[in-house]
């Protein structure tokens, strides 16, 4: 895979390196005043301010002096023996630690046995999704419709779907380079596992970058098809009946005004990172909502700065904005999210005027064959395979400071020199971690660090309406794309990679509606695919069968609504897309029990008081996956945070020529081009501060076993 030359750092990045820096030095601080019996031995903070000022609890800098020599382990010598691992979960985060530990072993003998933990039973092929477990986690593509013709695409993915070849995005595809995963722009010739043009826009002209858009859009029972801008401009959804939106917020795109409302904190980051970081840390408690509403307190701001002009919008502004930009409570999220969301793909430095004009087109791909060829290639390299139905039920702290491991088919631990959760925090809130002796800062984290709702429903037609002209005239979808609405189904996508059959004869899947927070969990009171049936009792069934007729019903009444455009009869239409139905597959991320939220959303202060807790291990108990990263709801994040976990957990164990040389190549590499999706930190994590944190997590350790020790009486 080609490599990007771009060495500068995200301002996620840089924002996510402070905050881990300061949670060391509290860390750290914390443990000085509690171990008592080993004073001397934790040296001075260690110097890791690379980037920002810290500000401790009472606003005052922190400048910590250099590190002068490392901490002193408290951790039995080192063996000659392996070291036994579990990871749990065979998720994107699981397999990549797995693979992480076959190169280590592979290329410096470290000699790491794993064993991969999957709660979802054991696959077999040639069989529906519907009766068997699953590798991949989100990774997750339903299928099931082409079991008898493997070469028909008819699949869509229910969670990853979509990936930016950007610089933040690098090691995904230096994974799919390792796995020969190769580039095809000839769809035509497309195989399973390829990546694939993805369109994200339905464009009039297609060979014009900057041509306008040729979506749909339904608001306000108002069906329209074209570009945004011409819509917003006129109010031809009648938005403003009362008047309340200003007029300078309709004549611009929704994203451009949101853009402008955080202009001074994007300003400050590319200006000066030291004073934006504490500008940014004035607004931390801000919601997005609260923010725009100007209704917050004014916080005190560092020297050189002026307040940020709160735009003071109305709520029925507020709520114009977080309609055509997210989904519904998407604005709860943190400001600092929403500022960070907005860099995210912003490489070029260029801060755009007001209005903004069209960005210079991503490169998305996607998958041919679904995000799960992903797993299954990931998996098929493994050393070790995942082992199935094994769900985690009890993980204890033992005496000798390994870790016990129980689940649900077993009443007895099997015991491992170290665990890697990839679990989402709410499913390890589940797991009994009682005897485990987390740090309560987990604890916080499992209990309160957001998820955000997520549902799809994918429904098989044996035509491609959207795409026959004898059905939508002239408005026809020939790229892919995005159907945009305040319907139920809010988002409806449609495939790129099936949009070769002439006016869409033969079978097509759309991904009829995609949502997020309260419409995914609104539309998610309807979705009962993800429960075995042979689970549920007898005299419920029945009502499962009618909720899905609901949804059903919902959505192609919907659907129908969402493409009346340009005088085409809602009615009509509705009978040609009901007689084209075959099946469909819902799917509600909040409501599968082994993953209870689809990816992380921070509130205020969530990413710079819970987050930085994750990372620092609790004895040899390291949570990875997008979660652990600040790339979260991206695969990238669940990789980067196996790198890091690993990276921490040797950072933690004896030193020894073998943990020495196992470091430097996740920090050096090997030399070997293929392997670059294994080594390196990511740049949001500085090779002292993981140093650090993994040391943290020893003399924790060291802490519970002199206590062990003091108990028993032994030396």
């Amino acid at each position: 895979m080609p490599a990007f030359n771009n060495s500068s750092i995200s301002y996620r990045s840089q924002w996510a390196r402070g905050h881990l820096a300061a949670g060391v030095i509290k860390a750290h601080a914390k443990l000085s005043e509690s171990f008592s019996h080993s004073q001397g031995l934790l040296g001075d903070i260690p110097d890791i301010l690379k980037g920002p000022q810290l500000r401790d609890e009472d606003g005052q800098t922190l400048h910590p002096p250099p590190s002068l020599e490392p901490p002193v382990h408290l951790a039995p010598e080192p063996t000659d023996g392996s070291y036994k691992v579990a990871i749990i979960g065979a998720g994107a985060a699981g397999l990549f630690t797995g693979l992480i530990f076959d190169w280590l072993n592979a290329k410096c003998s470290l000699n790491v046995q794993y064993e991969i933990l999957e709660a979802n039973n054991d696959p077999m092929p040639n069989t529906s999704p519907r009766d068997y477990g699953r590798v991949g986690g989100r990774l997750f593509t339903w299928d099931e419709w082409k079991l008898n013709n493997p070469e028909l695409p008819v699949y869509y993915d229910v969670g990853a779907m979509r990936y930016p070849y950007n610089p933040v995005m690098q090691r995904t595809f230096d994974l799919f380079g390792f796995l020969g995963m190769a580039f095809q722009d000839d769809l035509a010739s497309a195989k399973p596992g390829q990546l694939v043009k993805y369109s994200m826009t339905n464009l009039v002209n297609p060979s014009d970058e900057d041509s306008p858009a040729a979506e749909y859009w339904c608001y306000n029972d108002k069906s329209k098809f074209g570009d945004l801008g011409a819509f917003t401009a006129q109010d031809a959804f009648g938005l403003n009946e009362a008047g309340d939106i200003p007029p300078d917020v309709l004549t611009c795109s929704p994203e451009a005004i949101l853009v402008n409302a955080i202009q001074p904190f994007r300003d400050a980051l590319k200006s000066n990172q030291t004073l934006a970081w504490d500008y940014m840390m004035s607004y931390d408690a801000c919601t997005t909502r609260s923010f725009l509403e100007g209704n917050f307190v004014q916080p005190s701001l560092p020297s050189g700065f002026e307040p940020a002009p709160a735009p003071n919008y109305n709520f029925d502004t507020v709520e114009y904005l977080e309609n055509f930009n997210g989904g519904t409570s998407w604005y709860d999220q943190a400001l600092s999210e929403t500022i960070l969301e907005s860099l995210d793909f912003d490489w070029n430095g260029v801060v755009p005027p007001y209005p903004a004009p069209k960005p210079k087109p991503i490169d998305w791909r996607c998958i041919f064959g679904g995000s799960v060829e992903l797993a299954k290639n990931m998996e098929g390299r493994l050393t070790h395979q995942p082992t199935y139905g094994k769900r985690v039920t009890r993980i204890d702290l033992n005496d000798d400071s390994t870790l016990g491991v129980y689940t649900q088919d077993s009443s007895t631990a099997t015991n491992y020199d170290a665990v890697f959760s990839s679990t989402t925090l709410r499913c390890l809130k589940m797991i009994d971690t009682s005897r485990l002796d987390l740090h309560y800062g987990v604890k916080q984290a499992m209990r309160s660090l957001d998820y955000g709702p997520s549902a799809k429903v994918g429904i098989l037609f044996d035509q491609a309406w959207w795409r026959n002209p004898a059905v939508m005239g002239k408005n026809t979808i020939n790229q892919g794309g995005i159907g945009h609405s305040d319907l139920t189904i809010r988002t409806c996508v449609y495939p790129s990679y099936n949009i070769l059959a002439p006016d869409g004869v033969g079978k097509h899947v759309l991904l009829c509606t995609y949502t997020w927070q309260q419409d995914a969990e609104r539309i998610g009171s309807l979705m009962c695919s993800t429960a075995d049936p042979n689970t549920i009792p007898i005299d419920q069934r029945q009502t499962i069968v009618n909720d899905e007729a609901k949804l059903k019903e919902l959505i192609l009444r919907d659907l129908a609504r969402l493409h009346a455009a340009d005088g085409l009869d809602e009615d009509a239409l509705y009978q040609t897309i009901s007689s084209s139905y075959v099946d469909h597959y819902a799917h509600d991320w909040t409501h599968d029990p082994n993953f209870a939220g689809a990816f992380a959303f921070f509130k205020p202060q969530q990413f710079s008081q819970l987050w930085p807790k994750l990372l620092h291990p609790s004895n040899d108990f390291i949570i990875i996956g997008e979660v652990a990263s600040p790339h979260h709801a991206w695969v990238v994040g669940a990789l980067e945070s196996a790198v890091v976990g690993v990276y921490h957990w040797l950072a933690g164990l004896p030193a020894s020529d073998t943990v020495s040389a196992a470091k430097d190549l996740l920090t050096k590499g090997d030399g070997d081009p293929k392997n670059t999706c294994f080594w390196g930190l990511p740049d949001w994590m500085d090779v002292n501060t993981a140093d650090w944190i993994g040391l943290l997590a020893t003399l924790r350790k060291g802490h519970f076993l002199s206590k062990k020790n003091d108990a028993t009486g032994k030396a």
